[in-house]
């Protein structure tokens, strides 16, 4: 275990507020995951998309898509609103989610790529508790905040002086591919890199992305691209904005829309009575300041949503109000990015307003949304 001593600590601290979606016998943040409004609005309205998203073979390992008994209760999920104070540094983000035979939530890494201090993320921050003569650090992974910026979407802005033949069918990542490429062309320029993986269109011969150095004028095909690290410089990554289509797609547009965060905490970083953060833990729990309906806040986001172009939802037919449709889903999701609408796409402000509207008041009329008491005993 690569945790050196007593925990040194950085004798800083901060709060910050963060809600999260959970079954009302759980409370509290101890193994679990959060978010701040941006990041978790998107993943109750991402939670939207399950009854299409888990027809998809690949996304059936999904908690989401699973039969998890804890997670099928109907009106049994609320909205927690949290002040949390927390060591100011953040570790590795962990996934969180009910065993699906016990219910319990069990936080599981991603696992690294690269040693610690190779990790410019965490490099200069924790060498008061990770040791260079291992490449895995504990307190990295388990103990410290986990901080993460939303899935599925690419927060990356257009580079510089793009190409038009890119602009059209790509969508620029920042990563780089670890993936062994399909094919490499030499000697080209990025408008001819990005031209050939949009004519590479059949079975065999298919390109969903692809990774341009224009030092070597070097252009690298990946027909499955699957693994990723952090960004390579001079080295520009693209995916094809086709390969992302259906409701990944639209999942990518909301999340790169709301550009939110989530959060994990974990029981070895969390602070025992009397302890102090930044000195002796990385996190607590301040207090919990709300306990709400999530059906009430997803109603209040979806209805300001919904009102922005209800003639989508006409042409649904008799699934006009089905919310498990792919038509209403496919109108939610159009409406939020703009594809084929006359409004342009929504702002992460318009969509945080409701929902953060429900936790500032208890009163429905007022967009609010009333307490839900605590579970009973002998609720876990």
């Amino acid at each position: 275990m690569s945790i050196m001593g007593i925990h040194a600590g950085t004798g800083r601290s901060k709060n910050i507020t963060v809600y999260r979606i959970t079954p009302r016998n759980y409370t509290g943040m101890t193994n679990l995951d959060t978010g701040d409004a941006r990041g978790d609005v998107f993943f109750g309205i991402y939670e939207l998309s399950i009854p299409e998203l888990c027809k998809s073979q690949s996304s059936s390992h999904l908690p989401q898509c699973e039969n998890v008994p804890i997670l099928s209760i109907p009106n049994f999920n609320v909205y927690e609103e949290l002040i949390m104070e927390y060591e100011d540094r953040f570790g590795e983000y962990n996934e969180c989610n009910p065993n699906p035979s016990t219910g319990i939530f069990e936080c599981r890494s991603h696992g690294e790529r690269q040693c610690w201090y190779e990790d410019d993320r965490y490099a200069s921050d924790f060498t008061d508790v990770c040791s260079k003569s291992e490449c895995h650090c504990e307190y990295i992974s388990t103990h410290a905040v986990g901080k993460e910026p939303l899935p599925f979407g690419s927060h990356t802005p257009l580079p510089p002086k793009w190409p038009a033949q890119c602009r059209a069918d790509f969508v620029p990542y920042q990563v780089t591919i670890e993936d062994n490429p399909e094919k490499t062309l030499q000697d080209v320029t990025q408008a001819e890199c990005c031209t050939k993986c949009s004519e590479a269109n059949s079975f065999f011969n298919y390109c969903a992305g692809y990774a341009y150095n224009a030092e070597s004028s070097e252009c690298e095909f990946y027909k499955y691209p699957r693994h990723y690290t952090k960004p390579t410089k001079g080295t520009t990554v693209a995916f094809r904005s086709s390969s992302r289509g259906g409701i990944f797609g639209r999942i990518a547009q909301f999340s790169d829309i709301m550009n939110g965060t989530w959060y994990s905490t974990e029981a070895p970083g969390e602070c025992k009575a009397g302890q102090v953060v930044g000195q002796d833990c990385a996190w607590r729990l301040v207090k919990q300041t709300r306990n709400v309906n999530a059906t009430c806040v997803n109603d209040n986001v979806v209805k300001l949503i919904t009102a922005r172009n209800e003639s989508c939802f006409d042409g649904c037919g008799t699934d006009k109000h089905n919310r498990k449709s792919t038509c209403w889903i496919e109108c939610l999701f159009d409406i939020i990015s703009g594809t084929g609408q006359s409004n342009p796409p929504m702002t992460a402000e318009q969509i945080v307003a409701p929902f953060k509207k429900s936790f500032e008041s208890s009163d429905p009329a007022d967009g609010g949304c009333p307490e839900v008491p605590p579970c009973p005993s002998p609720w876990p």
